[in-house]
């Protein structure tokens, strides 16, 4: 299974793989692993000809991870024990699917705390989930799901056209109250109205990327290399939307390997010196909108 999950890690997720080459070889197979996890249940949303279908994928998975079902599948089944082995308990993984399975109706947010719901469903979990693959101290868990969080806020950002070609609005609707096919259309008013909504979106993951950098003090030297990496690779597609002034309909931003290389460099330059972890505190207001959605202790993982 780890060099399927290399392979897909490879090819859909290249910021990852080049920030996993910081990674000891065992901790980039899981890694990958769990990233194979991630993009299987996404691929089920997303490539499904019939929505009703893909919800009864979906759904099964969730049943599998809960126990309700013994049978679950040689896939389901490998996934299932790696979550085991890592004691990641199943309600991230669940949470997850649960995220994804939202995407299966006309995506429409509403408001800002409903976009880091989102986020949190389909990425903050994510970063969880890696704590223990990277060796994390359990007191870090906050700072994970902001890595995440931001992650996908920079995603958003940037498939703002191709997610409105699906039909899909991310952009909450309380900043950006158009359509997706009105995103589509050339109207000047409504493309400056998107190129705004995606400059404060971008403002917000900014937040959430300076939390994650404090708390890359949590995580072992190498891991905490690896992150570094990827958090300011991952960054930077936000630079270069910036850069580009917003302008959605143009072709998507690509970091291409140079840049990830000379971003790179600099983050490890920049890589802060150890504090004591006690001294490191998480701005709760960044989680007011997660209160009924993270687990209520760090034994959930």
């Amino acid at each position: 299974m780890a060099e399927p999950a290399l392979s897909t890690l490879s090819r859909y997720g290249k910021s990852f793989r080049f920030a996993g080459r910081l990674l000891e070889h065992g901790q980039l197979q899981e890694a990958a692993k769990l990233y194979q996890f991630c993009r299987w249940v996404d691929d089920i949303a997303d490539e499904s000809e019939h929505a009703e279908l893909a919800a009864k994928q979906l759904n099964h998975i969730n049943d599998s991870l809960s126990g309700k079902i013994n049978s679950c599948g040689q896939t389901l089944d490998e996934f299932i024990r790696f979550f085991k082995r890592h004691e990641i308990s199943t309600a991230l993984p669940m949470t997850l699917v649960n995220g994804v399975q939202s995407d299966l109706s006309p995506a429409r947010i509403h408001d800002q705390d409903e976009l880091i719901q989102y986020a949190y469903k389909v990425a903050g979990v994510v970063g969880l989930m890696m704590c223990p693959i990277l060796g994390a101290d359990k007191r870090g868990c906050d700072f994970a799901i902001d890595l995440g969080v931001a992650m996908q806020l920079t995603n958003i950002a940037r498939d703002v056209k191709e997610d409105a070609e699906m039909g899909r609005r991310y952009l909450p609707f309380s900043w950006c109250p158009h359509s997706p096919e009105e995103i589509l259309s050339e109207d000047e008013q409504i493309r400056q109205t998107t190129a705004n909504s995606i400059k404060r979106l971008l403002q917000l993951a900014e937040q959430y990327y300076a939390s994650a950098r404090i708390g890359l003090q949590f995580l072992p030297p190498k891991s905490r290399r690896a992150i570094a990496v990827a958090l300011s690779v991952y960054r930077h597609i936000g630079v270069l939307i910036e850069q580009q002034h917003y302008q959605y309909w143009l072709p998507r931003c690509v970091v291409p390997t140079y840049k990830k290389i000379l971003v790179a460099a600099k983050a490890l330059w920049q890589l802060p010196s150890v504090a004591p972890i006690n001294t490191l505190k998480h701005h709760k207001e960044l989680h007011q909108s997660l209160s009924q959605l993270k687990p209520t202790n760090s034994d959930a993982l």
